[in-house]
């Protein structure tokens, strides 16, 4: 069978892989956002309870 002969594809699995990890994620990892989300701290306004009105 020769879906279970791992030469012609064993191969292929190891390249792409490689070259993700060694290529590509870099690449990303390296990538900075435009935007950056300012870390002040934001204060919630007190928000009244529901009351239920069969409650």
């Amino acid at each position: 069978m020769p879906q279970l002969d791992p030469a012609p594809w064993l191969y292929m699995f190891t390249v792409s892989w490689l070259i993700i990890l060694l290529l590509i994620m870099p690449t990303i990892l390296f990538y900075q956002p435009q935007n950056t989300i300012p870390t002040q701290q934001t204060t919630k306004s007190e928000q009244p309870t529901w009351t239920w009105p069969w409650h």
